[in-house]
């Protein structure tokens, strides 16, 4: 594991609140590495493994694409039948570029 001070973790994990008590979640903090700050992703039934690391920058391009339905998988959705979202998706946002980052 890269050396990341996860004792500084401001705010502590998150979790969806959606994800229930079976510790298959995924967890998200914010962390110091090498001095800049980053985002820390984990999966919190196996808190011990490695976490994947990303700048601020990379974590917001990562949710507007997840707010666009960018990486919506066939059959991992939360429809009636498996196969995606309930809703119709939105189309993409026009690229204007990510938004700031404010921490």
């Amino acid at each position: 594991m890269r050396d990341i001070d996860l004792a500084y973790l401001a705010g502590g994990w998150v979790r969806a609140s959606a994800c229930g008590h079976n510790g298959n979640c995924v967890e998200v903090a914010r962390a110091v590495l090498g001095g800049a700050e980053v985002v820390v992703v984990r999966r919190s039934g196996v808190p011990q493994q490695d976490v994947l690391v990303f700048t601020p920058e990379e974590w917001v391009g990562f949710l507007s694409g997840v707010r666009a339905g960018e990486f919506d998988l066939p059959g991992a959705g939360d429809g009636p039948d498996g196969s995606g979202p309930s809703e119709p998706q939105k189309p993409p946002l026009a690229d204007s570029g990510p938004p700031p980052v404010s921490w």
